[in-house]
């Protein structure tokens, strides 16, 4: 039983790692693409 939380708990991590990851990229193309003022 634990083995199967440590491995759900280190699925959840990576998740929301990639998911922290994309959002950060997203911000800097839209920053990269933004119109110059």
């Amino acid at each position: 039983m634990q083995r199967i939380s440590y491995y759900v708990i280190d699925i959840t991590r990576q998740a929301f790692s990639l998911l922290s990851v994309s959002k950060w990229f997203g911000v800097e193309r839209m920053m990269a693409y933004a119109p110059r003022h």
